[in-house]
């Protein structure tokens, strides 16, 4: 058992858009990521959402109960973190 990457760069990234975003917000799981744990997360830590990722493609989010301000998007594998940033209006 090792430590997870962090955004290794031979891979492709998290992508979210719309961002900044008001209420739903797509998230596209890069190509290989077929299992893990797609969270979004205050800077503070709190977690404001959490699913599991069984396949990658794309995930539609409802962002309209989360905070405003700054939001950290990460997807846990086993082997890879990916952590991208998401502006709420």
């Amino acid at each position: 058992m090792g430590v997870p990457k962090v955004n290794p760069t031979d891979t492709q990234p998290l992508r979210i858009y719309p961002n900044p975003t008001n209420d739903t917000v797509e998230v596209t799981i890069p190509a290989g990521a077929t299992k893990g744990t797609l969270s979004v997360a205050t800077p503070s830590g709190h977690i404001v959402h959490s699913q599991a990722v069984m396949a990658n493609g794309e995930i539609t989010l409802s962002a309209a109960r989360w905070p405003t301000g700054l939001l950290i998007v990460s997807l846990t594998t086993p082997d890879r973190v990916f952590t991208t940033k998401l502006i709420k209006n």
